[in-house]
């Protein structure tokens, strides 16, 4: 089932360039600008990313939905288009790192079902938040000391490569002034789980807000050791470099053609 308000954004396979906030050197042809930030909202620390990517002839409709578990809402994903000087298409995403915390239900892997392209991601926690009526999640991961925040964007219009491919990924990693992640395609045999991704290392602002936040602090402190290790976005490519041509090919049409980026 499609949800009324879908988003989503779709990249060539390029290196996304972040900065931590604002724009200029770190950006590329498809990001112009990313922002990690921390508020509060209702007494909860927030962890907030939001980018401003370039969707070129992209059809993107406006979203803003709040990520529930048990009942509460324990965070945001929002899309907006952007047009000026600086079109595109808003991206934001925010995680109550307070209530994220009491979370136990485990979620390390991708529509398709294959891993997050994050190497030691699953050394720590990693909880996935269902778009609802979707398969596109938003993901929350926490070592000791160490958090990262992504998502996950599956979409009808990459059924056909993934028809041709099946499963595969392809994510390219970033490290731009004091922002690290990566960023590529996932595609599916299976229609509607495959997509575009997303994940970006927030350890600097989760730590600022640490001492203000027991849950959290209590979280990461009754995990392994292991879990205190930097992640690592490291290139991931598991097809052949024929499929990869088909995936990226399949992806600049999209863009250029005007393609309706629709959710599934």
């Amino acid at each position: 089932m499609k949800v009324v308000n879908k988003w989503i954004a779709v990249a060539s396979m390029v290196t996304l360039g972040l900065v931590s906030t604002g724009c200029g050197s770190g950006s590329n042809s498809f990001i112009s600008s990313v922002q990690v930030q921390m508020t509060t909202i209702n007494g909860d620390p927030w962890v907030n990313l939001t980018a401003l990517l370039k969707t070129g002839n992209a059809i993107v409709p406006s979203l803003d939905i709040g990520l529930m578990k048990n009942g509460e809402v324990v965070g945001r994903i929002a899309l907006q288009q952007v047009f000026g000087a600086t079109p595109g298409t808003q991206i934001s995403i925010g995680i109550d790192t307070a209530k994220a915390a009491g979370l136990h239900e485990l979620d390390n892997a991708l529509p398709n079902g294959n891993p997050l392209p994050i190497a030691n991601a699953s050394q720590g926690v990693v909880l996935g938040f269902t778009i609802p009526n979707t398969n596109a999640k938003v993901y929350f991961g926490f070592g000791n000391g160490v958090a990262f925040v992504g998502a996950a964007l599956a979409m009808s219009v990459f059924d056909g490569v993934g028809h041709t491919v099946g499963n595969a990924e392809l994510f390219i990693p970033f490290n731009i002034g004091s922002i690290a992640g990566t960023a590529g395609i996932f595609t599916s045999a299976t229609s509607g789980k495959g997509g575009f991704g997303v994940f970006a290392d927030v350890s600097q602002a989760i730590g600022n807000i640490l001492p203000r936040n027991s849950n959290l602090r209590m979280a990461m402190s009754a995990l392994d050791s292991s879990a205190s290790q930097a992640y690592r976005f490291n290139t991931v490519k598991t097809t052949s470099n024929s499929n990869a041509l088909k995936i990226q090919k399949a992806a600049n049409k999209l863009l250029k053609d005007g393609a309706r980026l629709e959710l599934r």
